[in-house]
């Protein structure tokens, strides 16, 4: 029997982990000398050169965005100025395909005075379909497991003697639909897609049982709403996983053979076999 709450725990994350996310790193002020940035990137603490002030602060916050730069989980740190300030005060860092990215724990240390860090979020909201809860604002993405079927014979594993019965495990075949919305729908169904390419991806699939079989094209599904026309695709992705050989497997009453008696003859003996 799938445990199909874990399964569809493991698809979400894939979905989420592979849909746009940027984080912004704001600063209310400019960072001046013996300045010390500082935070924490999925837990671990950020290093390497360029950390403490030097020069001024555009230069060091240039420096801070490269050393995100070269972490696997961001594709891109760009420096910007927001508000009108009249000095670079943001970072904006780009979520890599397949990769979680969290950043907290940031502040400044050091010198005279310190700037005040803020950490904000901007991502796709990833929904199952059918649920009783608004529909998120565009651009989103939904997720839906269609037509699970069995591959081959299922098995039936030895029986337990103090029980009697005898797990029966197999493998599943399922579809899982998803239909993206949005301006950037095709955007979003393109990463999706080729996310399953990247060994990360497969790799965190592998290790909560599922596997890639095949994908379909991406279609062109718009809809016309009223008088607006709204941009949506869908992709058809084919997966396989193995029932479970734990607790969760489905079980098979065999019974168990306690006794067993027999009689019969050799030549001119009578044997007589019992046994527990």
């Amino acid at each position: 029997m799938i445990d199909f709450s874990a399964l569809k725990q493991a698809l979400w994350s894939w979905a989420n982990t592979n849909t746009p996310l940027t984080v912004q790193i704001s600063l209310d002020a400019e960072l001046i000398s013996d300045n010390v940035f500082a935070a924490e990137v999925n837990g671990i603490a950020l290093a390497g050169d360029g950390l403490t002030f030097s020069g001024s602060n555009d230069a060091t916050l240039a420096a801070i965005a490269e050393i995100f730069l070269d972490l696997p989980e961001v594709s891109a740190a760009a420096i910007s100025e927001v508000g009108g300030v009249g000095f670079d005060n943001t970072i904006t860092l780009t979520r890599a395909l397949g990769y979680a990215l969290v950043v907290d724990e940031v502040s400044i240390s050091g010198g005279v005075s310190q700037a005040e860090a803020s950490v904000a979020e901007s991502s796709t909201p990833v929904i199952w379909t059918n649920q009783n809860a608004p529909i998120p604002e565009l651009p989103f993405v939904t997720l839906q497991i269609n037509s699970v079927i069995a591959i081959g014979d299922d098995i039936t594993l030895p029986v337990d003697a103090d029980t009697g019965l005898a797990k029966v495990v197999g493998t599943r075949e399922f579809t899982l639909s998803m239909q993206t919305f949005g301006e950037t729908a095709f955007e979003l169904a393109e990463n999706l897609s080729t996310s399953l390419d990247l060994w990360v991806v497969q790799n965190s699939l592998r290790e909560a049982g599922i596997y890639i079989v095949n994908r379909e094209p991406i279609g062109n599904v718009a809809a016309l709403l009223d008088t607006q026309w709204e941009a949506r695709c869908n992709l058809d992705v084919l997966f396989r996983i193995a029932s479970p050989y734990g607790a969760g497997a489905l079980q098979d009453a065999v019974g168990v053979i306690e006794t067993i008696e027999a009689t019969g003859t050799v030549g001119d003996l009578t044997v007589i076999i019992e046994g527990d």
